[in-house]
């Protein structure tokens, strides 16, 4: 009995410390990705940007339209590609996730700089998002849904406006 007793309690301390493990390589494995991802919005290499996506992919961007499908990506996708602007940095910083079967649930915050046509000073944003991600029959992770919203109130007097980080 005293050794069952001593088994359940190095079990008990063991498995905490494999799931923080697994825990940390996640989160490092969904940095990565993010990495890549901002990475690939700078360069505008929107074909690339695709194969991040689930074929089902429902993007809930602010103050737009619920895109649903890599269609209606790639169609998003050219109106970006019109408005000639220029990114200048995209980061994105993971703040927590939650696994839960296939799916990684990921909270964060996000912060950018975007140059527009016609000399006008640069725009900086920065907002929050929530990304799902799919784990695939491969292994890899895909962005299934995508909400981005931005913190910055459009009715708010610009003095008010607080600093990107």
């Amino acid at each position: 009995m005293r050794n069952l007793i001593f088994i359940v309690v190095i079990f008990c301390l063991i498995i905490p410390q494999i799931n923080s493990q697994t825990n940390e390589e996640l989160m490092t494995e969904i940095q990565e990705l993010n990495n890549q991802f901002a990475k690939l919005m700078i360069a505008k290499d929107f074909n690339n940007l695709l194969n991040m996506y689930t074929d089902d992919i429902y993007s809930l961007p602010s103050y737009s339209n619920i895109i649903h499908g890599k269609e209606e990506m790639i169609a998003a996708n050219e109106i970006e590609k019109r408005t000639h602007s220029k990114w200048l940095s995209f980061n994105l910083y993971t703040k927590d996730i939650i696994e839960e079967g296939n799916l990684v649930i990921e909270i964060g915050e996000y912060n950018l700089a975007i140059e527009m046509p016609g000399g006008t000073p640069p725009i900086t944003d920065m907002g929050k998002y929530v990304n799902i991600w799919e784990r695939q029959n491969d292994g890899t992770l895909k962005i299934k849904v995508d909400i981005w919203n931005t913190n910055l109130n459009p009715w708010a007097p610009m003095d008010e406006i607080p600093e990107a980080k």
